[in-house]
């Protein structure tokens, strides 16, 4: 049992060293059932683009015929060597790209909402941007592979044509039902090319991330943000109580407090590199489909467009809108 502290110790005026407050939840958060009453409609529509790509990715046949040349001495050929990558397995794949892009970015906005923002409706406001951006994005780009598509690197290895022989030096072109000798499923998956569904999920989840980011640590001094959190009147207050105390200081100290203050307001590196790195990361993850052969630079690039695109979108359309509205909200508590 703890014991009880002696009269010296309390004349001594020495008191126990102060408890480490976590915060467990948000002081805004309300309540589950009001929660789901303010954004179902929300949620339904971003897990039925979700469900309507993934329908799309497991059972849709590509809509176009894709056309592609069989001539002798085809394998050895420029459009051979650009479609005659061997096979292997992808490095990441599709799950882990889909579970990486979402829950790595909301336990990111869950962390900086908890040390930062402070706000349930700030953090609520941009988990569901990120889900609203990768659930828009992933359909999007499913709709483009189902419809225009293309041949992966590695088609070839999948294919497995069956040549004629005495074919010649002219191009005979066929359809993958056709010549192709392969797994079906697989035959059908490899005529997918384009866009990258691994690089638009990368950019549309860790580019909102890159924003969100932004949005909570771009440069403003200490005394800057402190003012912004402050009711109306009180960073007036707080400025002016400082002019008067330093009315009286010399012109060496008016200066460096001068140079201080600038120096608080530019972006320092530490904070260039934070709201890089989620960039980096989606980069890596949409590089990983050029380097194991399932996808073509111009997959990549066009999916990290898309990607990119998707969260700006959400970043403007949704978070903005979200959070100004969930503050209401809060207020009217």
């Amino acid at each position: 049992m703890p014991s009880e502290p002696t009269p010296s110790t309390v004349e001594a005026g020495v008191s126990p060293p102060p408890k480490r407050n976590f915060p467990q939840q948000f002081p805004d958060q309300p309540s589950f059932s009001t929660f789901i009453k303010l954004f179902w409609i929300d949620i339904l529509f971003q897990l039925l683009c979700a469900l309507s790509a993934l329908m799309i990715y497991l059972f849709a046949k590509p809509l176009l015929p894709r056309y592609f040349p069989v001539y002798d001495g085809m394998a050895t050929s420029a459009w051979g060597l650009k479609h005659g990558r061997h096979f292997r397995p992808e490095y990441i794949t599709t799950l882990v790209s889909a579970l990486v892009s979402f829950f790595v970015p909301v336990a990111a906005v869950v962390i900086v909402g908890l040390c930062r923002a402070r706000s349930f409706w700030d953090v609520n406001a941009a988990i569901m941007s990120i889900g609203s951006a990768l659930a828009a994005a992933t359909l999007f780009q499913a709709l483009i592979k189902w419809i225009i598509g293309g041949l992966r690197p590695n088609f070839l290895a999948i294919c497995r044509p069956s040549i004629p022989t005495g074919m010649g030096q002219i191009p005979q072109w066929y359809t993958a039902n056709q010549i192709c000798t392969g797994d079906r499923r697989m035959l059908r998956d490899a005529q997918m090319s384009f866009p990258s569904g691994h690089s638009v999920a990368a950019f549309a989840g860790f580019g909102f991330l890159s924003l969100y980011l932004w949005d909570k640590f771009r440069g403003a001094s200490g005394q800057d943000q402190a003012n912004a959190g402050a009711p109306a009147g009180h960073g007036n207050e707080a400025g002016a109580s400082m002019a008067g105390e330093t009315s009286g200081a010399t012109a060496g100290e008016k200066d460096t407090a001068a140079a201080g203050k600038e120096g608080a307001k530019r972006t320092t590196h530490w904070r260039l590199v934070l709201i890089t790195l989620p960039l980096l990361i989606a980069f890596l993850l949409s590089a990983s489909k050029v380097r194991d052969g399932w996808h073509h630079p111009i997959d990549v690039v066009c999916g990290a467009l898309i990607g990119t695109a998707f969260a700006l979108l959400a970043y403007r359309l949704v978070y903005r809108n979200m959070r100004r509205q969930g503050t209401g909200q809060g207020a009217a508590k």
